[in-house]
């Protein structure tokens, strides 16, 4: 399965520019139960659907942020992940997870043909969809209980 089919489209993707404050990003993923907000390279709320991403900032970031005493108020230009990954909608899902397991990430923004954002993979996402293979097809749970299976 490709992975523009099961990814978070870019229309329900939580985004915030990078004056936005960590408060602002740790009550806006509290608000929507996520675990990252893209960073968009506008200030301007009302062109932002025509924004390319910048950055990403995940509940890691904000907690490491608090952990190490930053304020609260400090923007997210500051904290954010810049340049994240990013992967094209047409990837296979096992080569996502690939390179979410080699790069130690849990994000991925996907790229159309062009380039353009459209949407966000997260390993939640893929764990999802795998989880529908073994409902699907039972046979498959034997290949992650064989032993010669390593992750």
């Amino acid at each position: 399965m490709r992975v523009g089919q099961f990814c978070t489209p870019r229309s329900r993707v939580s985004v915030l520019t990078p004056n936005a404050t960590i408060r602002d990003a740790a009550a806006l993923l509290m608000e929507k139960g996520f675990s990252s907000v893209v960073i968009l390279s506008s200030d301007a709320k009302d062109r932002l659907e025509n924004c390319p991403p910048i950055g990403i900032v995940t509940k890691t970031d904000i907690v490491r942020a608090v952990a190490n005493a930053t304020p609260l108020h400090t923007p997210l230009a500051e904290i954010m992940t810049s340049h994240p990954l990013t992967i094209s909608v047409d990837a296979e899902r096992d080569a996502a997870a690939e390179v979410l397991r080699q790069r130690k990430k849990h994000h991925l923004l996907v790229v159309d043909n062009h380039g353009s954002f459209v949407g966000l993979l997260s390993s939640w996402d893929l764990v999802r969809e795998m989880s529908q293979d073994t409902r699907t097809y039972p046979w498959a749970r034997d290949l992650f209980t064989h032993d010669s299976y390593v992750l």
